[in-house]
């Protein structure tokens, strides 16, 4: 058996009604730290991206559609894909610290499936 020590106990804010754990965050433009917004995001520890809505490039100053395409296929059959644009951005937490690291933001609106 494998066990796993964690050096932070966190508390976890759940969206209503899924029980979904979110994690309070700032995401900011890394050439300018005056331009940041506080949100809620879910977690997911299995992901390879993070994903945030489209609208959240605007309050930071970067152009959207100025990022590669990136397409998001869901496992659910039938599904349309997500399609978004992918930027350097500044992901801060109070505990956690910061990270300069990609992120997708969405050129529609994230549906739930995503989110799951």
């Amino acid at each position: 058996m494998v066990n796993v020590s964690y050096s932070h106990a966190l508390s976890y804010g759940y969206d209503s009604g899924r029980g979904r754990p979110m994690l309070r965050v700032q995401v900011g433009n890394p050439r300018n730290r005056d331009l940041a917004i506080q949100t809620l995001a879910h977690l997911d520890s299995g992901t390879d991206m993070t994903i945030f809505r489209g609208d959240v490039c605007s309050v930071i100053g970067i152009e959207l559609m100025a990022g590669p395409e990136k397409r998001f296929q869901t496992s659910v059959i039938g599904a349309s894909s997500l399609v978004a644009h992918v930027h350097r951005a500044k992901l801060v937490h109070e505990v956690l610290g910061e990270y300069d690291i990609e992120i997708a933001f969405s050129t529609q609106p994230i549906p739930e499936i995503f989110s799951v």
